[in-house]
């Protein structure tokens, strides 16, 4: 979400708008990007495409169709496990044989449980995943991997355990306490990903936010922190106008809130952290809020009282769109004493939760004699998103056309054509104002200009 607050910001709003609602088509969307191809489907310089890595395509091919008669495909797939070419095509094999929940035989347990322990950390991660699957032989294995220090897998394991089994609250505390920060890692995303969590494991977040020397499993644990808190005093903790946490650590708190099962509580939580000068925490928090979509419409126009919060609030709002509607009371009534730069922000998003709130096309209509041209055009976009169509709004369009300001005569032609769609007339003057803002000197006009033409062609 961005703020720059520019002329042609707010014209090219109007006339996308206006474009829109008279069903003129716009160019064909171009066709999706050609996405790179595996490495084994790439030519090489001087041979055609290359075959892909036999093995490894029969033994996924056989595990995920099974075409063959399954006997059959067990019997290769053991004899690829315990001859394969290489140790990768063995682990392969042995992953799928768990996958497809045979009884594994000793040899390629040992297999799996020797390749999970080696240093190759992706053949340990195959590995890892098949004994993930074989019931507590397998976990017992994976578990053994974990308490050995001297494991190099050691945290591709325990994810193997996690992705499969889970995590207990009481395991989860202790690893927490591990010196490797990719174990402790592992832990916090998976204790994020539980629906709640006891005050104990809390508490040792808690600490460990503060405490945590890894940059990663820092921001890891704000994250898990922001998903599963439901705390008020944390949370003003973290995001609060006197917190002394860094603006990254906040940021990611702020995304945890933004995926937490209690959206009410993370509507507040977001509401109050609109104001904060820390960088880029106020932007994460409202994009948090829009995500939220209705439930956080009461904390946006709760934010519109506090000066400190208004402009996000007034630009998310804007985002949220039509089911904000009932916010335009409020917005209006900022409009008179706003400054200019918060008037412009008001009528855009006046402008696209399209209320039809009369005191709020009063109000509107009232900012079309501002002396601030940023403020004139983003009025005009109100008008043309609502079709305000008063007495007093169209003498004041009507006028603007022999203005001096070339990006106020066209956007009111355009307004003009909208509410006269039965004039073929006003259409034509829209085309012969855009030929001439073509040659105007100002470019962000001229860019206007050659937009509004590319669309009407």
């Amino acid at each position: 979400m961005h703020l720059p607050i520019t002329p042609v910001r707010c014209v090219a709003f109007g006339f996308v708008c206006v474009v829109a609602t008279n069903a003129m088509q716009l160019a064909a969307q171009p066709p999706l990007p050609n996405f790179p191809k595996p490495d084994f489907l790439q030519p090489s310089s001087d041979q055609e495409m290359q075959a892909p890595p036999d093995p490894l395509q029969w033994i996924a091919a056989a595990v995920e169709s099974a075409k063959e008669d399954k006997d059959a495909v067990i019997q290769k797939l053991e004899a690829v496990a315990l001859q394969g070419k290489s140790k990768l095509q063995s682990v392969f094999a042995a992953k799928g044989l768990a996958e497809l929940g045979t009884n594994v035989p000793p040899e390629v347990l040992n297999s799996l449980k020797d390749a999970a322990s080696g240093s190759d950390l992706v053949v340990a991660g195959i590995a890892c995943k098949g004994l993930s699957l074989l019931g507590d032989p397998g976990l017992d294995v994976l578990r053994d991997l974990v308490a050995r220090e001297d494991c190099p897998a050691r945290a591709v394991a325990l994810e193997a355990i996690v992705d499969q089994h889970g995590l207990d609250q009481e395991t989860a505390r202790s690893l927490l306490q591990d010196s490797n920060p990719m174990i402790r890692a592992v832990v916090v995303d998976a204790v994020a990903d539980l629906d709640a969590i006891d005050p104990r494991t809390s508490d040792q977040l808690r600490i460990l936010l503060r405490t945590e020397t890894d940059g990663s499993v820092r921001l890891r644990v704000a994250n898990a922190l922001g998903t599963t808190t439901r705390d008020p005093a944390l949370a003003s903790m973290v995001l609060g106008s006197q917190s002394q946490i860094p603006g990254a650590i906040q940021r990611s708190f702020v995304r945890g809130l933004a995926n937490n099962a209690d959206e009410a509580f993370a509507a507040n939580a977001l509401g109050e952290s609109l104001g904060t000068n820390e960088s880029g925490v106020a932007e994460a928090s409202a994009d948090a809020l829009i995500s939220l979509g209705n439930v956080g419409i009461p904390a946006l126009t709760t934010a519109l009282e506090n000066p400190s919060s208004r402009l996000w609030a007034i630009v998310a709002l804007g985002e949220v769109g039509s089911p904000a509607a009932a916010a335009a009371e409020p917005l209006a009534d900022l409009l008179a004493d706003a400054p200019p730069e918060l008037q412009s922000e008001i009528l855009m998003t006046l402008g696209k939760i399209q209320s039809n709130s009369s005191g709020a096309a009063d109000a509107i209509v009232a900012q079309l004699q501002s002396a601030v041209p940023s403020v004139r055009y983003a009025a005009l976009f109100a008008v043309l998103k609502l079709n305000i169509a008063t007495p007093t709004a169209r003498e004041t369009i009507n006028g603007f056309v022999n203005s001096d300001d070339a990006a106020l005569r066209l956007l009111s032609r355009v307004i003009i054509a909208k509410q006269n769609p039965g004039d073929p007339s006003k259409g034509l003057q829209v085309l012969q104002e855009v030929q001439h803002t073509l040659a105007d000197p100002d470019s962000d006009v001229r860019s206007l200009a050659m937009a509004l033409q590319s669309v009407l062609k």
